[in-house]
């Protein structure tokens, strides 16, 4: 499981990791977000990290979505 610790108001990169949904880079590249972290959430059996995208929209994600993702800090 990843553990990852996540700064507030730091942006992050979130690539899909190759092969596991998208077969081809260039989808993986389409597919690239840029959020800004905000507050991580506990919730009943697991922790929620709470991002925003650009237009102000809430974007949540647990550690084990987390794996999904190639995470970069920027």
């Amino acid at each position: 499981m990843m553990k990852m610790k996540f700064k507030r108001g730091a942006r992050y990169r979130f690539r899909p990791k190759p092969g596991k949904y998208t077969q081809k880079p260039c989808v993986a590249e389409y597919h690239t977000r840029t959020l800004v972290y905000l507050k991580d959430a506990p919730g009943d059996r697991m922790v929620h990290h709470i991002f925003q995208w650009r237009g102000g929209a809430l974007e949540c994600f647990s550690d084990v979505q987390l794996e999904d993702y190639t995470v970069i800090p920027l």
